[in-house]
């Protein structure tokens, strides 16, 4: 029951701000338009990573953390889309002729985004699991995760990336 009527709230305070809007000329005050927070930067999260989901020993999915911060690097709320994606870089010994092999990529929609909103103990932060193609099979080499967020508000393309070795076999669970 409270979160529906929270959701009302929002609704009531997106009409109100329309109407506002419109009685004004279409034009918001200078100095509200100054105050508003602005994603300034992107970055991948330390909670980011592959996990196993399953129980099956091996992993099945990637875990990607995204946070948005305005320029005086606090987190701030974004709408827009955001593309995710996971590769595994061959380690030199094995030759990784191929370069890096893709376990996971995908998109999220400003709904879909707006669901991936996390506030916890953990930190304040957008999370996405994708599932990988080639589940519980054994990885070796360096984990690459990258983000390519489209600010639906500004039109800005932000990018992110990290780089995470992974356990040796011997090391492995």
């Amino acid at each position: 029951m409270a979160r529906l009527a929270a959701e009302r709230d929002e609704l009531a305070a997106k009409l109100a701000e329309i109407e506002r809007v419109r009685l004004n000329g279409g034009e918001v005050a200078a100095d509200v338009l100054a105050a508003l927070p602005r994603c300034a930067s992107v970055s991948i999260g330390s909670l980011s990573g592959l996990v196993d989901a399953d129980g099956v020993p091996g992993y099945d999915a990637v875990d990607i953390t995204f946070v948005p911060r305005d320029g005086k690097e606090r987190f701030v709320q974004v709408a827009g889309r955001l593309f995710v994606r996971a590769d595994v870089i061959p380690p030199p010994s094995s030759g990784g002729e191929g370069g890096p092999v893709t376990l996971a990529a995908g998109s999220l929609e400003p709904s879909e985004l707006r669901e991936a909103y996390r506030s916890s103990f953990m930190g304040t932060h957008y999370a996405v699991r994708l599932p990988i193609s080639s589940p519980n099979r054994p990885l070796e080499g360096t984990l690459a995760l990258s983000i390519e967020f489209h600010d639906g508000l500004a039109g800005r393309v932000l990018t992110a990336s990290s780089a995470t070795l992974l356990p040796t076999p011997t090391t492995a669970r």
